[in-house]
């Protein structure tokens, strides 16, 4: 949380939230906890919806006077501003929204083991129907991907890949190509 361990980068953070998104009732990024999944969803599309002020904070450190600050900014700021950046947490916070409800139940006090149980059926059903229509789900995301990409000025490009692959076929792809 490298801009919420300083009170001058939640400052700037804060006035650039304030500057972007005025109507954000949210003004600080959430801790990301590995063991609460309810937490680490909601930190989730937190940060999600907040990339944006985030970009401009990170934007806005790196071009200041301490050098550590800035260069831990920049080396953020390079990672975040890249198309599979981007796509991982589009596909995460779909993934979490659909564990949500499951996370929800298991973790209240009056748990009830064969509601759990059916809700992991659930989410077997929904995960083998997002498998067989893999195709429409990805344009979906893949649209979500072009819209923040376009909205944070992020180039939208295919992953490096080797030129000839032993053990898998190569597919031919382009970026020009895709819905």
């Amino acid at each position: 949380m490298f801009l919420m361990n300083s009170a001058k980068r939640q400052g700037m953070f804060h006035s650039n939230v304030c500057k972007i998104m005025p109507a954000s009732p949210v003004f600080k990024l959430k801790k990301f906890c590995a063991t609460r999944w309810v937490v680490s969803h909601s930190c989730i599309v937190t940060f999600l919806n907040m990339l944006h002020p985030v970009i401009a904070t990170l934007e806005d450190i790196s071009g200041g006077a301490d050098r550590e600050a800035a260069s831990k900014a920049n080396a953020h700021l390079q990672a975040l501003c890249t198309c599979q950046f981007v796509t991982a947490l589009v596909v995460l916070e779909s993934f979490a929204a659909l564990f949500l409800p499951l996370s929800k139940s298991l973790q209240s006090q009056d748990i009830d083991l064969l509601q759990a149980r059916d809700d992991i059926s659930g989410i077997t059903d929904v995960l083998q129907l997002r498998r067989q229509e893999a195709d429409e789900r990805f344009q979906r995301h893949f649209q979500s991907v072009e819209a923040l990409c376009q909205q944070h000025d992020i180039n939208i490009q295919a992953p490096r890949r080797t030129g000839i692959q032993t053990h898998r076929s190569n597919y031919n792809i382009s970026v020009a190509a895709t819905p």
